[in-house]
């Protein structure tokens, strides 16, 4: 069974072939505080992948381009 999304913006028809989430901290050394006080970064990227007519694989961040979701059977 595949789920079928389509593309908000331009009504293109995609498969859904998964999702995936990432949470990322990184931390390095501050100029003034060196390693007492680094300059953390961190946030979550949300991804899914997708394919179209012609079987190209492609990414995309997060779902909310994607709206209607139908499973085709």
């Amino acid at each position: 069974m595949a789920i079928l999304v389509q593309h908000r913006e331009t009504n293109v028809q995609y498969i859904l072939i998964g999702t995936g989430y990432s949470y990322f901290k990184d931390s390095l050394p501050s100029p003034l505080g060196g390693v007492f006080f680094p300059d953390v970064t961190e946030g979550e990227t949300h991804m899914v992948a997708v394919s179209d007519a012609h079987g190209i694989i492609k990414w995309a961040y997060g779902i909310l381009p994607l709206v209607r979701a139908k499973a085709d059977r």
